[in-house]
């Protein structure tokens, strides 16, 4: 029988080292027969090695059998290979090829001892570095440094994942945990704290999110640590973790906090310039009282009124502690179980709120409006008011119903400037808000509020027309200010008959904050400011100062690039608040229809979208999507009844009773 010899050879498959032996050519490629598994179709280049044995060509299971034997033989030669001996003989960071690595630490030249030298030097992944061209470098004392303190952590790191494991299992079996007794459980749980709250921002990101294989936080994600948490001792609610993620601030340093004290210690000693009645109207629960009014005089064509804005600026230096800690809070934060005001409360509740029976600087717009709603702005100048009362709402709309003094006729002045606002393009939205009681937050309750009531819309027009006459002042005099524009807005869907008009109805931009003066399409104004509430927002304070340093024909405080920095700043930030703040109360919603199972609300549907329907419940003003409901139309009522609510994962499962 004839012999000859056949070419085995060694190469990558799926990253896998693979023995195998070439069966031939085919189009520039040779045909590769694994010892384990189909032929391939390989170029010559993707070798890493070929040898030849001796073997008849008929005989491919004589093949298989002498390369069968030298694997073996490799491998056992591979085993003795001690790469730390030959790594401590070579010059770090050189390249060496196989051939030089054979010649000087290999007694024997044939294939087998080269193949198990290779084979070492290819499964090793401590002493040398490979390149693409298949040369082997030692690696130098610091990356073998690098390499042993990274295995250890990797050692950490999978004995860590074995007892987090242990612990999700007693945890999620609702066993007790001692937090205090076990330091690495507490850091651990203090560490998923840290990523249910800025999730990819966190510095444990990367660790827990290998650990626990997540790619993003998901909200069944959140659910679980929150579960968890709460299960180990260290609850973090829904609203808690809200406020946390936004980065809502109710801390006040003690710096900051002792310069508010001095400032409210200040007595303002000048006495009131009127002896007129100066009133503020708001909720019962406020305290920071920002904007009052008083009426000189009244008759059945126009009345004569002053329109105040407490001087915030007139305590509030821009090179202040307290300026700076209102840049960063931006505004005053309200949600359903706490306010986080902008100011420290020492001076936004007492010394800079216009309370009753105080004396307290202000920036006083007096007014000339007709019946009709025309105007005339005779003057803005720095007064010292006494406010006589702080009234409710409900107080304000009763003098009104029963006609008292100016009241009537202030009311309709106020309508009549609505009215002219509609006609210059204004929106003229239904304003439908509740307000939800959660003393017991066992037993939520649902309260509707009337901001479509006699004094609700003459707080809203009095400050529309001051918001409206700063701006106009301020860029008739050339004088840096932060401006709110709104491009105009296009009614997509016309309101059935009597139906009022309605957001869905319209596709409108959202306001922007901006140093360039606009109008505000929404509200009907040629340009826009904000200044009524300088103790609620930064922005609003800014445009006092400069307003006042305008008045006093002195220099602008701030430069242009400055308030569009702090506009740009205020308008992310506020979107930010408004979100929480929306997501918080639909939390409260959510668990106000949890207490009302099988119960039904009247409901209209709003939209079809996709596989769902959105649906709002009339009571709460909440939106709801439910699958299916097609064969409902967009504004059609029905009664939906509530039939499981997962608080946690705001999910809420319904069906119609009737339409």
């Amino acid at each position: 029988m004839s012999s000859h010899l056949t070419e085995c050879c060694l190469f990558f498959k799926d990253d896998h080292l693979t023995f195998g032996w070439i069966a031939g050519e085919q189009k520039n490629k040779l045909i590769i027969q694994p010892f384990q598994g189909k032929e391939l179709f390989l170029p010559e280049n993707r070798l890493l090695m070929k040898w030849s044995i001796p073997v008849s060509i008929t005989e491919s299971s004589r093949i298989r059998i002498l390369l069968e034997h030298q694997i073996h033989e490799i491998q056992e030669i591979r085993q003795q290979q001690d790469l730390q001996i030959i790594h401590e003989l070579l010059v770090p960071d050189q390249e060496y090829t196989l051939e030089e690595l054979a010649e000087n630490f290999l007694d024997s030249p044939q294939p087998v001892p080269r193949l198990a030298l290779l084979i070492a030097l290819l499964e090793d992944n401590l002493w040398f570095k490979r390149t693409r061209h298949q040369t082997f470098i030692p690696r130098t004392s610091a990356e073998l440094e690098l390499i042993e303190t990274q295995t250890r952590q990797a050692r950490k790191l999978a004995a860590k994942s074995i007892q987090i494991q242990k612990w999700i299992m007693q945890l999620d079996q609702q066993q007790s945990l001692s937090v205090d007794d076990d330091p690495d459980l507490r850091e651990w749980l203090q560490q998923l704290r840290s990523v249910l709250i800025q999730a990819k921002e966190s510095p444990h990101w990367k660790e827990i999110s290998t650990l626990m294989n997540w790619n993003t936080l998901e909200r069944d994600d959140e659910c679980k640590i929150r579960k968890w948490l709460l299960q180990s001792g260290m609850p973090v609610s829904w609203c808690r973790l809200l406020l946390e993620k936004s980065q809502i601030r109710d801390h006040v340093s003690q710096n900051v906090l002792e310069e508010a004290t001095s400032i409210a210690e200040i007595l303002h000693e000048k006495s009131p310039s009127s002896n007129a009645e100066c009133l503020t109207i708001d909720s019962e629960k406020t305290r920071d009282y920002d904007d009052a009014f008083s009426v000189l005089s009244w008759n059945d064509q126009q009345l004569t009124i002053v329109v105040y804005i407490t001087d915030v600026a007139d305590r509030i230096a821009p090179e202040s502690l307290v300026f700076e800690d209102a840049r960063k809070k931006i505004s005053t934060v309200y949600t359903l179980r706490q306010i986080f005001p902008m100011l420290p409360e020492i001076l936004s509740n007492q010394a800079l709120s216009l309370v009753a029976h105080k004396n307290r600087p202000a920036i006083a717009f007096t007014f000339e409006i007709s019946a009709t709603g025309t105007y005339q702005i005779n003057a803005i100048r720095s007064e010292t008011i006494q406010v006589s009362r702080n009234l409710s709402y409900n107080q304000a709309d009763e003098y009104v119903r029963q006609e008292t003094d100016y009241w009537p006729r202030l009311f309709t002045a106020c309508q009549a400037l609505m009215k002219r606002r509609i006609e210059n393009g204004a929106l003229e939205l239904e304003r439908r808000e509740v307000e939800m009681d959660i003393s017991n937050p066992d037993q939520i309750k649902i309260i509707p509020l009337d901001r479509n009531s006699p004094s609700n819309l003459i707080i809203q027009e009095l400050a529309i027309l001051v918001n409206h006459e700063t701006a106009r002042y301020l860029s008739e005099k050339k004088y840096p200010a932060i401006f709110r524009t709104q491009p105009p807005y296009e009614i997509v869907k016309q309101p059935q008959p009597g139906e009022s008009l309605e957001m869905r109805h319209i596709q409108i931009d959202p306001a922007r904050l901006t140093t360039v003066p606009g109008r505000h399409s929404g509200l009907g104004c040629d340009v826009y400011t904000q200044v009524t509430s300088p103790i609620r927002r930064f922005t609003d304070l800014i445009v006092q100062h400069q307003l006042k340093q305008s008045l006093a024909n002195g220099p602008s405080l701030f430069d242009e690039e400055k308030l569009m920095v702090w506009a740009q700043q205020a308008e992310l930030q506020q979107k930010t608040y408004a979100q929480i703040e929306r997501e918080i109360t639909a939390h409260w919603k959510i668990r106000y229809l949890s207490q009302h199972i099988g119960e039904p609300f009247k409901a209209t549907i709003l939209r079809h979208k996709h596989h769902a329907t959105n649906i709002e419940l009339k009571e709460l003003l909440f939106v709801l999507s439910l699958p299916g409901l097609t064969s409902y139309q967009e504004g059609d009522e029905i009664l939906l009844q509530i039939d499981h609510v997962d608080r946690e994962r705001h999910i809420v499962q319904a069906h119609v009773v009737s339409s």
